[in-house]
């Protein structure tokens, strides 16, 4: 019998437990799900933030193009238990592809004493989010919470030396990136990188699912 993640509330021995949860302060490798552009993608995404001048701002603080993901999960400690979770998690979803429309760039301070720059949509996407409830649901089956929010965006910085108190958002020529498949990555290393441990491909979307 397959037990839901409401009944694992009811179960100690099953709920999702705190150490294995990764934040900062902890350090280390840390796992999650994202899905990544591909080569041909990275270069689009290249070309529209130098034309619209987002490089030369951020300079520096731009992440390196092969980082560049959407984020479709919270963090986890690496540890073999965690791995073998996830895994099975990532095998149980089952959601369609679809296309982002990212047609926005934002720049907004953070607790860091610095601003996060991303590039965003200015709508919502419905089958981003049903994607992120099919993980939610498969790592609550697992004993993991997940408690990140379906927002579509792609993070380029996380240190932009910027003063500004309130988000400055603008916008650009919508970047269409269709995800086709979702990854669970580890993360860690100096340079940072994420290396893949499981990939799964998404169904062919039967409509045009743009955010």
């Amino acid at each position: 019998m397959l037990l839901t993640y409401d009944a694992m509330a009811l179960d100690p021995a099953r709920r999702p437990r705190p150490e294995m949860a990764w934040s900062p302060g902890v350090g280390g490798h840390r796992l999650l799900f994202i899905a990544r552009p591909d080569a041909r993608m990275r270069e689009a995404f290249d070309t529209a933030t130098r034309e619209h001048g987002i490089q030369a701002r951020v300079g520096l603080a731009l992440f390196p193009l092969v980082n560049w993901h959407q984020t479709l999960s919270d963090r986890f400690v690496d540890t073999p238990e965690a791995r073998a979770k996830l895994l099975r998690a990532g095998g149980q979803v089952q959601a369609e592809g679809f296309t982002l429309a990212l047609d926005q760039w934002r720049i907004a301070p953070n607790a860091r004493d610095s601003a996060n720059v991303d590039l965003r949509c200015s709508q919502p996407s419905a089958p981003l989010a049903r994607l992120f409830a099919g993980l939610r649901r498969a790592m609550g089956e697992q004993g993991l919470e997940s408690g990140a929010d379906p927002v579509p965006h792609v993070t380029l910085s996380y240190r932009f030396a910027d003063h500004a108190r309130r988000p400055e958002v603008r916008p650009v020529r919508p970047i269409q990136w269709t995800i086709d498949s979702f990854e669970l990555v580890v993360g860690g290393g100096d340079p940072y990188r994420y290396r893949m441990l499981g990939r799964w491909p998404l169904r062919p979307s039967a409509s045009p699912g743009r955010a």
